[in-house]
């Protein structure tokens, strides 16, 4: 998951912005790869390779407490590595494959640091890795560690035109272990995939995304996933008691959401709206379902060739009051009950495979539950941080 999968969040944003943002299509890269460096691999082909290798530092404002996140999520200033990935691919005939191997980060408003060393046990050095079998033009299947169909901003850092992820992006997904299936026939494209869900391990999920393209300029999505079964035990691999940890709630739950993306000229825009329910689970004393909800607005202008500026405002609201047997703010750790609200900008500078953007946030609860927010105390009901990225993409 994104951070610590303790630090997860059900998060719905209300985002409204008029600021800016690089093209980040259901998965295209916005920061602008340069293009691929190819080589003939014998029998397996043409087989391309891209990197990145980038870090970033953070300024923040009511820091928690280190004994709680981890040591840099308890600093005021730190720094760590963003992307160090080196990626294969083969693109082009019948068997295809994709490999992405290295090290990440995840940050997001809201959200403590987490060292790159200890995300990483998040989905190992080798978070996506699949392979691709693909009969025609317009129909294919791929098999192995996924990246998901759950939401339109990118995983990494270098696949969005902010350094943090926001707050609806703090609920999703990120890596899926199973099968999908892909299908296109003119504006309307599909795909389904039977998964892992929040990579419990457990094949149990089916989520699905579908687009419909208006025009050049328009076009519209919807997805879409939820638990056909159930994740854990009570001595399971998620909890040993009543208790409910944000793994078990999040893998347990539906999650539903539509967004609209307008792109011409220098302009991106990009509304979208989430939903997530956690039904009731008596096994772990979740006596009521309970849901979070929200929507977002993201919006990019091209400056020039090298010049961008992006931006987002947020909304979040999780339903219920603390302590009625729901778990809707568990995921965050605001509590039920409470709503948030964020917004960002993002400057980036990029020239051929060199980037640099900084970053400026600012989050502010209200409703939550006591010791459920920022600072050492939990006790701080806003956060504002200030982060820059720099690095180098082949």
């Amino acid at each position: 998951m994104k951070t610590d999968v303790k630090y997860r969040t059900i998060l719905a944003e209300v985002l409204f912005s008029g600021t800016l943002l690089i093209a980040c299509n259901a998965y295209a890269d916005p920061l602008t790869m340069p293009s691929s460096l190819s080589f003939d691999a014998g029998p397996l082909g043409k087989i391309k390779a891209q990197g990145v290798l980038s870090g970033f530092g953070f300024w923040q404002d009511n820091a928690p407490s280190a004994a709680n996140v981890g040591l840099l999520g308890g600093k005021r200033v730190g720094m760590d590595i963003s992307n160090a990935f080196l990626i294969l691919k083969k693109n082009s005939g019948l068997v295809q494959f994709y490999l992405q191997a290295g090290a990440y980060n995840f940050p997001g408003i809201g959200l403590p640091f987490a060292s790159t060393s200890s995300t990483l046990n998040s989905y190992g050095s080798l978070p996506i890795a699949y392979l691709k079998i693909a009969p025609t033009s317009n129909f294919s299947i791929e098999i192995g560690k996924l990246p998901t169909l759950i939401g339109p901003t990118g995983s990494f850092s270098y696949q969005r035109n902010e350094i943090e992820g926001g707050l609806l992006w703090d609920v999703e997904n990120v890596v899926n272990r199973g099968v999908q299936v892909n299908y296109e026939n003119g504006p309307v494209s599909l795909s389904v995939s039977w998964n892992d869900g929040y990579y419990s391990n457990r094949y149990n999920w089916v989520d699905g995304l579908l687009t419909y393209t208006i025009n050049s300029s328009n076009s519209i999505r919807f997805y879409g996933g939820g638990n056909l079964g159930h994740t854990g035990t009570i001595n399971g691999s998620y909890s040993t008691n009543s208790s409910v940890n944000a793994s078990l709630t999040a893998d347990n739950s539906e999650i539903y959401g539509l967004y609209y993306e307008y792109s011409s000229g220098p302009w991106i825009v990009k509304p979208y709206i989430q939903y997530m329910y956690t039904p009731a689970n008596l096994q772990y004393g979740v006596t009521r379902g309970s849901d979070n909800y929200g929507a977002s607005i993201h919006v990019d202008y091209s400056i020039s060739k090298d010049y961008s500026v992006a931006g987002r405002v947020e909304y979040y609201a999780a339903d219920g009051v603390i302590g009625d047997g729901g778990v809707s703010g568990s995921i965050l750790g605001y509590g039920n009950g409470a709503h948030a609200w964020a917004v960002s900008i993002t400057p980036t500078y990029q020239d051929g495979g060199y980037f640099a953007r900084a970053e400026l946030s600012y989050i502010k609860a209200s409703c939550y539950k006591p010791g459920g927010v920022f600072g050492v105390n939990g006790t701080n009901p806003s956060q504002v941080r200030g982060l820059v990225e720099t690095g180098f993409m082949f």
